[in-house]
C-alpha cells in the first residue's frame, strides 16, 4: 500500500488554526501579570500605587485608596475666645502653612459661640470638636470642615450639673470626660454614632475639680 503525502492544504489549516491559540495563550499572561486578579503581581502593582497616592489608573479603572483618603493631617489650630459675655464669645480658627509654619485665620472666623467656649478637643479624624462652656455649663459638638476650616453646630449643647473646665477623649472615641470647676468630680459621657453625647452617672469623685484632663 502506497502511503500519500500529508496534503499540504491541511498543513497550512493546521497553521492558520495553530496561530491564534499561540498568540492567546501567550499574551494575554503578560497582561494577566498585574491585571489578573489571582496573580500575586496584581496585589503588589495595586498596593504600591495606592500606597502613593489617593487614587490611581489601574487596569483600566480608577482606583480610590480607602485608607490615604481617610488620613488627616492637622491643618488648623482652633482657639477659643472666653469673653466676658455672649457677645464676646467665639471660637477663632487658623489655618496652618505645612512649609513655613505660618497661620492664617480662615474664611469666616472668628466663629460666634455665645456660651463662653473654654477648651476645646477633636476627634481622630479633626472633623468634631467638642467644647466645654462656662456660659451655660455645657459642652458643645461642632463640625469642623476638613477642607475649609469653617465650624457649625452639630448638636444642641448637652448641659451638664456642673461647670466643666476641660475635656480629654478616650482613645477610641467611645467617652468624653470634663473636670468640673465647681465639684469634686469628673463628668462622663458617651459618644453615639453621630457624635451626640450621652450623660453616664454617677460622675467620678476627683480631689482637683480644676485640674486639665490629658
Amino acid at each position: 500500500m502506497i502511503r500519500k503525502p500529508f496534503d499540504k492544504h491541511w498543513r497550512n489549516f493546521l497553521f492558520i488554526c495553530l496561530i491564534p491559540i499561540f498568540v492567546f495563550q501567550c499574551r494575554p499572561n503578560g497582561l494577566k501579570n498585574h491585571c489578573d486578579p489571582n496573580q500575586s503581581s496584581y496585589l503588589q502593582n495595586l498596593t504600591l500605587l495606592l500606597g502613593v497616592s489617593e487614587s490611581a489608573y489601574f487596569c483600566g479603572n480608577l482606583i480610590q485608596s480607602p485608607f490615604l483618603n481617610k488620613i488627616k493631617i492637622p491643618r488648623f489650630i482652633i482657639v477659643t475666645n472666653v469673653g466676658l459675655d455672649a457677645a464676646t464669645s467665639s471660637i477663632s480658627v487658623f489655618r496652618i502653612n505645612p512649609n513655613t509654619g505660618e497661620i492664617s485665620q480662615v474664611s469666616g472666623s472668628p466663629f460666634q459661640l455665645s456660651n463662653r467656649p473654654r477648651f476645646t478637643v477633636t476627634n481622630s479624624t479633626g472633623t468634631v470638636v467638642y467644647v466645654p462652656n462656662i456660659g451655660n455649663k455645657s459642652v458643645s459638638v461642632l463640625n469642623l470642615n476638613p477642607e475649609t476650616g469653617s465650624l457649625s453646630l452639630k448638636h444642641p449643647d448637652l448641659v451638664l450639673s456642673s461647670t466643666p473646665y476641660s475635656l480629654a477623649l478616650d482613645p477610641n472615641g467611645k467617652y468624653l470626660y470634663a473636670s468640673s470647676e465647681q465639684n469634686p468630680e469628673i463628668h462622663r459621657m458617651a459618644i453615639g454614632s453621630n457624635d451626640n453625647l450621652t450623660i453616664l452617672s454617677p460622675a467620678m469623685p476627683t480631689s482637683n475639680p480644676s485640674g486639665i484632663c490629658r
